[in-house]
């Protein structure tokens, strides 16, 4: 077999905007702590578009504490027009849920919350 073979490689996805401070001590504890030969660091809106086939296009990321819309121009971020939105994934989900007790009497709380995550 090859000796490359052998590496303990990874891959690692990092959101838009991660501080480098987090991206060094991600490194340290990959490189010093598991052994790892091999690290490829992937921003994850530009993972979105390439899976989609694309190299240019806006994602937009509604997580449970941010949202961000990250345009891509073929593959390249450009952080300065990053945008960080208040509506999270979060507040969306108490919405939705609210919506759904003040239109149906039959279901209780939980399983408002239920419906809504699904």
């Amino acid at each position: 077999g090859n000796n490359s073979d052998n590496l303990k490689r990874i891959l690692i996805t990092e959101p838009p905007l991660n501080p480098h401070r987090n991206k060094r001590k991600m490194l340290e504890i990959l490189f010093e702590s598991m052994d790892f030969e091999s690290v490829n660091i992937a921003n994850q809106s530009l993972l979105v578009l390439y899976a989609r086939g694309l190299l240019t296009g806006m994602v937009v990321d509604c997580g449970e504490g941010v949202t961000q819309v990250v345009p891509v121009y073929e593959g390249y971020v450009a952080p300065h027009l990053i945008r960080r939105h208040g509506v999270v994934g979060k507040t969306i989900t108490k919405y939705l849920s609210k919506l759904l007790t003040q239109t149906s009497s039959k279901m209780t709380q939980g399983d408002h919350l239920d419906t809504v995550v699904r």
